[in-house]
């Protein structure tokens, strides 16, 4: 029965974003271009249009399910109290687009080789219900009624009432209703503009046995602006109905599964390492938004993580110098010797730290999870998406024209299962890790 209602949630939400936006879903990726990779069909209009020649090297894909049917590595994790919640978030902010470089597992979208190596673009789009009005494409479209961004998409403010201004430094269109009265209730600006950003948006699906509900004992109705709102960190309140008994929490939202349990615990016991470090107070992560944006950007590129550079606060211990350098994930993670102290040495300082508080047992599993992740940011060690791109280009029946055809994605995916379940040995991907 659950899985019949989801199933319903999802046709009736794919329906409403498309009534809403008065079109298809349009989503475009760039494709891959090979040696003999040629443009592709353009979409047809309608089901009585014809495919006809289009000169674009774009992959085109009509339906939500693109998105939507992607899996993905989201971890949440329990606050001490609202000021613990507000300063994990923010801290974690500038992290999302470098796990999202780590964990990239996407290169291939509806049967090709893309540009892309991870999924969070697809999922933008897949979504974004926009009017042409709130694009900026109308012709009477007002500034003030423009969304810079799709529903799915990557932070634009910080949370804490303690955060710099200046890093807040992109557009944030507010529901100026819903400001003023967050405002005259008491709420920090920062918080208020939090919440009156995601009323920007219209509800896409209001259950029939859900409208007429009491407000001051459900949070259904703000669930259903706050939990379609998807977007790379969700900061989670505590539900009204006090039999749940469920804290404050943050989500970690833009990690790409991986193909094993070992690396997906990896990447979790990364970030949760890393919120008790940010705990410890002495450290300040803030950065630029729009940095973090590009940062989204570059996360994207074929194997981002040996090819890109990234923006991040040369010096985070707490102070007054916020100037940002560009590094590579290697240095960044790792350390840059004589100039950057990463962040894996970080989290190992931690550890030591709090040797009496785990077992020996335990300190050896968290150490190897972070060695691993340091082999995959150093380059070492492919991320799932290079392995995958390399499996596809090396086979037999590729015929380097950017098609993944069906005889791939069947010895891909027999290749994956046998890896998952450790009956095949893949040293570019874990070497004596798994």
């Amino acid at each position: 029965m659950n899985s019949f209602v989801n199933m319903l949630g999802l046709v009736l939400l794919q329906k409403n974003i498309r009534d809403r936006k008065g079109r298809k879903v349009d989503i475009n990726v760039p494709v891959f271009r090979d040696a003999k990779t040629l443009p592709l069909l353009a979409a047809p209009l309608d089901s009585e249009s014809k495919v006809v020649p289009s000169q674009e090297y774009l992959v085109h894909a009509d339906s939500m399910a693109f998105g939507m049917g992607q899996c993905c590595l989201q971890v949440t994790f329990q606050m001490t109290n609202i000021s613990d919640a507000y300063v994990v978030y923010d801290a974690l902010l500038p992290f999302t687009p470098i796990l999202l470089a780590l964990t990239a597992a996407t290169p291939i979208l509806r049967g090709h080789l893309t540009s892309h190596d991870v999924r969070w673009n697809i999922l933008e789009q897949s979504v974004d219900d926009r009017t042409d009005e709130e694009l900026g494409l109308a012709p009477s479209a007002s500034k003030d009624r423009v969304l810079p961004k799709s529903r799915y998409g990557s932070i634009s403010s910080y949370l804490s009432p303690n955060a710099p201004k200046e890093m807040n430094d992109i557009p944030l269109p507010l529901e100026q209703n819903s400001f003023q009265q967050l405002l005259s209730a008491g709420i920090p600006e920062s918080v208020a503009r939090h919440v009156a950003h995601l009323f920007t948006r219209d509800p896409l699906v209001v259950y029939e046995d859900k409208i007429d509900i009491d407000d001051t004992k459900l949070s259904d109705h703000f669930e259903n602006i706050q939990s379609t709102n998807w977007q790379s960190l969700r900061f989670k309140p505590p539900p009204i109905d006090k039999t749940q008994d469920i804290g404050w929490r943050v989500e970690f939202r833009t990690m790409e599964l991986q193909f094993t349990e070992f690396e997906n615990a990896a990447y979790s016991v990364f970030v949760n390492l890393l919120i008790h470090v940010i705990r410890e107070g002495s450290f300040d992560f803030y950065m630029p938004i729009s940095k973090i944006d590009e940062n989204m950007e570059r996360a994207h590129c074929i194997n981002s993580v040996v090819n890109n550079l990234f923006w991040f606060r040369e010096n985070y211990q707490a102070g007054d110098d916020t100037s940002c350098v560009e590094l590579t994930i290697n240095e960044l993670m790792n350390g840059k010797p004589n100039s950057f102290k990463g962040i894996i040495p970080l989290l190992r300082l931690y550890l030591d730290s709090k040797k009496s508080k785990y077992s020996s047992e335990c300190l050896e599993k968290l150490n190897l999870y972070l060695d691993f992740i340091g082999q995959r940011a150093s380059g070492a060690l492919q991320t799932n998406a290079t392995w995958i791109r390399e499996f596809v280009q090396s086979h037999s029946a590729y015929e380097q024209d950017s098609v993944v055809s069906h005889e791939i994605v069947y010895d891909l995916f027999k290749e994956i299962g046998a890896i998952t379940r450790k009956q095949k040995k893949e040293a570019s991907l874990y070497a004596s890790f798994y």
